[in-house]
């Protein structure tokens, strides 16, 4: 494990602010980093509890994402940056005010570089094993409820067709 190289930073902002980005926006971004925002996540789409808490508050609860932060780039920096960027993609959140916030910023992931794999742990084949017969039940589950949905479909064709003849 010493032996593994470590990537470079990166930092998440999740921030709860007073307005929301219009409809028909995906809960999930990529954008092309101005300089740090690889991504944006619109949680109170996806998310239940942030769904609900946007329901009683307002505004929009979002995550912006950099998954290499530039070595050179000012960790104090950061959040500002993230919110310029947030910004510049969405300009109908200027103005916004930010209700709550919370910043991370860290470097504890090893890198995934070409041929770094070499250097990397392995997996041992008894966990594999283990797992198989788990993996065979669910997909026994999944199958058994795949064919009573395609009988319920069945039945609902049958039923459909003597009430309309």
């Amino acid at each position: 494990m010493t032996n593994l190289k470590q990537s470079q930073r990166y930092s998440v902002l999740r921030v709860w602010i007073d307005k929301d980005l219009r409809q028909g926006v995906p809960f999930f971004i990529f954008t092309d980093a101005l300089k740090i925002l690889d991504s944006v996540t619109i949680y109170h789409r996806m998310e239940k509890s942030s769904e609900e808490w946007v329901k009683k508050n307002g505004g929009g609860i979002f995550e912006l994402h950099s998954y290499a932060v530039p070595d050179d780039f000012p960790e104090a920096e950061v959040r500002n940056q993230f919110l310029k960027e947030f910004e510049e993609y969405f300009p109908e959140i200027k103005g916004y005010k930010v209700k709550y916030e919370y910043l991370q910023v860290k470097d504890d992931f090893t890198a995934f570089h070409t041929n770094l794999y070499k250097n990397r742990p392995t997996v041992k084949l008894m966990l594999i094993i283990f797992f198989l017969p788990v993996i065979g039940l669910s997909l026994k589950i999944l199958l058994c409820l795949w064919k009573q949905q395609q009988l319920l479909r069945f039945m609902l064709r049958i039923q459909f067709s003597i009430k309309k003849g």
